[in-house]
């Protein structure tokens, strides 16, 4: 219990008010299911679901994350990256022939 309020609340005041916000049961329960739906959105709005496919798929999951801030923007960036090598590649085959 003591780990969750250190999280919810960042000093003993802001925990006071947090506590008293919470005290009865009904009014917590409700806070809990905003707290639960407030992170569903977040997830869902960010790409979340998309982002654990790659992850899935071994595509160095944290690094695209901190790349890239949504799914169209890591689509952007793959683009960019194959470019990139394709350039290096014809770069190689010049130097070299």
């Amino acid at each position: 219990m003591h780990e969750k309020w250190v999280k919810g609340t960042r000093n003993a005041s802001m925990h006071e008010k947090w506590v008293r916000g919470t005290r009865t049961a009904s009014v917590h329960e409700k806070w809990v299911m905003g707290a639960r739906i407030a992170t569903m959105a977040r997830e869902m709005s960010q790409g979340y679901k998309k982002r654990v496919n790659a992850r899935e798929m071994g595509q160095g999951y944290k690094k695209w994350v901190k790349v890239t801030r949504n799914a169209s923007m890591h689509e952007k960036w793959v683009k960019a990256r194959k470019m990139r090598q394709e350039l290096r590649e014809s770069n190689k085959k010049r130097v070299n022939a």
